[in-house]
C-alpha cells in the first residue's frame, strides 16, 4: 500500500509542509483513540485553505486517518525532508500543542507523542 509520504515525496517544500503539519495532527487527534468531527474542524482551521481546497484537504486528511502509519514515520519524514528548516519544527510544535489545549485538556497521550515528536525534530541522528 502506497503511504501518504509516497504520494507526495517529490512535491514542493509548501506541500511537503503541509502534509507534514496535517499528518502529525491526525496522529495527535488519534493517539487518545477517538478522531472527532471537532477536532477535524480545528485541523482545517490550522491549515490557511479557499473554499476549493476544503474538499482536497478533508480527502487529504480522511487518507491520512485511514493509513496506520505511526506518527514518528511522519515526524522523521518531515525532518527528512525540512531538516535545512529547523525554526519550522518549533512552529509544528507549538501547532501541537494549541491542537491538543482545544478541548481544554493536554491528555498525557497526547503530550507523549508531542515530547516524543520534539525529540525527533533535535535529534542530530541522520535519517
Amino acid at each position: 500500500m502506497k503511504t501518504i509520504w509516497d504520494k507526495y515525496k517529490t512535491a514542493d517544500e509548501q506541500i511537503i509542509c503541509m502534509i507534514g503539519v496535517i499528518t502529525l495532527c491526525v496522529s495527535l487527534c488519534k493517539v487518545d483513540g477517538d478522531f472527532t468531527d471537532d477536532e477535524m474542524l480545528e485541523i482545517l482551521n490550522l491549515i490557511p485553505h479557499t473554499d476549493k481546497e476544503r474538499d482536497y484537504l478533508l480527502d487529504l486528511i480522511k487518507q491520512i486517518d485511514t493509513n496506520d502509519l505511526d506518527f514518528s514515520v511522519h515526524a522523521k519524514n518531515l525532518k527528512k525532508y525540512l531538516n535545512h528548516q529547523p525554526k519550522f519544527f518549533d512552529f509544528i510544535i507549538a501547532t501541537l500543542y494549541k491542537l491538543a489545549w482545544a478541548d481544554h485538556v493536554l491528555d498525557a497521550s497526547e503530550l507523549d507523542l508531542i515530547k516524543k515528536t520534539h525529540k525527533i525534530f533535535n535529534s542530530e541522528a541522520a535519517l
